[in-house]
């Protein structure tokens, strides 16, 4: 029996393909739920480094907003400024 190389990383590959979800997808199936972001502005000295608590309002595709807990305010945060999101609650994991 030969077993071909090629075939079978393209069957992994295509695979991945299929299943892979993006950041956007995530956040999307996740909104509602209370978080913690951390982000970073570059060039800011009162806004280095800032963090917001609150639930995930809405989600963009370049963009989250989050209702802070509390001023009840939406902010809207650019994903090139945020570093990472904690989940106070489990995260839902969407599939494809």
């Amino acid at each position: 029996m030969h077993l071909n190389y090629t075939d079978d990383v393209d069957n992994l590959f295509s695979s991945q393909k299929e299943t892979r979800i993006f950041s956007e997808d995530f956040m999307q199936a996740n909104v509602g739920k209370k978080v913690t972001v951390y982000t970073t502005y570059d060039g800011s000295a009162e806004w280095r480094d800032k963090i917001f608590i609150g639930t995930l309002a809405a989600v963009g595709r370049d963009f989250i907003v989050i209702r802070e807990d509390k001023s009840r305010k939406e902010v809207l945060l650019y994903n090139i400024n945020v570093d990472f999101v904690y989940f106070d609650e489990a995260a839902f994991i969407p599939k494809r």
